[in-house]
């Protein structure tokens, strides 16, 4: 339980707004990634697993908390959360290091096409 109502419903709308977000972002990255002629075929994995993923929460939620021996909910969906603010942060140099190594400009792009 929240202790305030105002932290469940940020709660609620911070989870609402990334999965509103994720979700194309997903489908826009398999149709850049898929050829054309697959790409109901990947979508509809890319969905399965979402869904098979998101049927799985609970019992990855309660081996998390056996494991940790907490005594709520709460502690284990922290622990996620710190886990994913430090996997995030450290993306962020992963990312600048990959964005400078790509080649620049249309002639590279060329090249890198074969």
């Amino acid at each position: 339980m929240a202790h305030e109502v105002w932290t469940a419903a940020a709660a609620v709308c911070l989870i609402g707004f990334a999965e509103g977000v994720l979700f194309p972002a997903t489908f826009n990255k398999a149709a850049e990634v898929v050829p054309r002629a697959s790409l109901t075929a990947a979508i509809s994995l890319l969905l399965s697993c979402i869904y098979t993923f998101q049927f799985l929460s609970p019992l990855f939620m309660k081996g998390i908390q056996l494991l940790f021996h907490f005594h709520s909910t709460r502690e284990v969906f922290m622990l996620v959360a710190c886990g994913l603010g430090l996997a995030a942060i450290a993306y962020l140099p992963l990312m600048r290091t990959r964005k400078t190594q790509e080649p620049q400009g249309p002639q590279a792009a060329s090249h890198s096409r074969g």
